[in-house]
């Protein structure tokens, strides 16, 4: 799946302190839409325990955007801040902490 979003930098993940790439994707990208749907999907399917990689916030101007956690993988440097294509590569199930999740998935991304 190709879609744009804003990089904004490398964060530690709270639950396991592993490095992650933030992608913010806004509401008006057609990707927030597959975001959501998997969010909810997984959130009625399996419960809260699973770590989709998916957060949302709502941004200063009152809209909802969609963080991608993903690997930290790029083969380049990027600028925070700036607007990207990307590829989803890869999603990878993993065995949560036991403690907050259950089980997580790890999301591989390219710049295309």
């Amino acid at each position: 799946m190709k879609f744009q979003a804003t990089y904004q930098g490398v964060f530690n993940m709270p639950q396991t302190g592993n490095q992650r790439y933030l992608l913010v994707i806004g509401q008006e990208n057609t990707f927030a839409e597959t975001l959501a749907a998997i969010s909810t999907t997984v959130l009625q399917t399996l419960g809260p325990r699973i770590w989709k990689g998916i957060t949302c916030q709502v941004n200063s101007f009152g809209r909802t955007e969609y963080v991608l956690w993903v690997e930290p993988n790029l083969n380049k440097e990027i600028e925070e801040q700036s607007i990207l294509n990307f590829r989803v590569d890869q999603c990878t199930p993993f065995p949560g902490n036991g403690i907050e999740f259950s089980h997580g998935v790890s999301i591989k991304v390219s710049v295309i």
